[in-house]
């Protein structure tokens, strides 16, 4: 595959990686995407725990094909996780692992809670 094609795929991963993060985390403020976002929460937990029980707990399959992309761009060796390769890059820092999994979880935990009340009360 060619180095410019590659470019673009990284691209558009960290785009789609963007919006997945913030549909599953907000996608519950408007009542018309609350039952995608459930979907796509869904998803993100069958790859967390589905998948998890092969790969490892947490693996998302959406931050591996990503990691692959960057492997064969020769970039850097990157983190487990998209959110903390995001918030290392944010902040110019090298956040603890540790916290960035547990806020993740939490955000992405409470989001599917309000999102299924939500739901439940419509």
């Amino acid at each position: 595959m060619n180095l410019f094609l590659l470019r673009m795929l990284d691209w558009i991963m960290h785009g789609a990686h963007l919006v997945v993060i913030v549909f599953n985390a907000l996608g519950w403020v408007f009542e018309s995407t609350r039952p995608v976002t459930l979907l796509v929460q869904s998803l993100t937990l069958g790859s967390w725990f589905g998948l998890g029980v092969w790969k490892g707990f947490g693996y998302c399959l959406f931050t591996d094909w990503h990691w692959r992309i960057k492997a064969r761009l020769r970039q850097p060796p990157v983190p487990e996780s998209y959110i903390k390769f995001l918030v290392d890059g944010i902040i110019r820092s090298d956040v603890d692992p540790a916290l960035t999994e547990r806020v993740t979880f939490a955000v992405f935990f409470i989001a599917i809670a309000v999102n299924v009340s939500l739901l439940a009360l419509a």
